[in-house]
């Protein structure tokens, strides 16, 4: 093979990037403006580590699963929005920050 530069590889780039690290570009508001974070943990994956810089500023997503608790990070530059879609692990309820969340879709944070 003479180049990596190839559809298959970018093909596994965007799916670990937009589901298994979540970070999605929101469509309707192209430019990482409003930003989607969904990870979707399966199979024997336990953890995900992904970044991007934006013309906002970095962008990141990190989670781990542990004891069947799943701890997410984001990061989320100034002037920007974020949706955050979580499900529960077995069902658990969802914290933010320590403080249980009543709505177990979207959270979103920023300004």
């Amino acid at each position: 093979m003479n180049s990596f530069n190839h559809y298959a590889y970018g093909a596994i780039g965007d799916w670990l990037y937009s589901t298994v690290a979540g970070l999605r570009l929101d469509e309707s508001n192209p430019g990482y403006k409003n930003i989607i974070i969904y990870p979707q943990p399966g199979g024997k994956i336990t953890s995900a580590k992904a970044s991007l810089k934006s013309q906002y500023g970095l962008i990141e997503s990190e989670w781990e699963l542990e004891d069947g608790i799943m701890n997410l990070k984001v990061i989320i530059p100034v002037n920007t929005h974020a949706a955050i879609n979580v499900k529960p692990v077995n069902n658990e309820n969802i914290t933010i920050n320590g403080v249980k969340s009543e709505n177990s879709n979207f959270e979103k944070i920023g300004q």
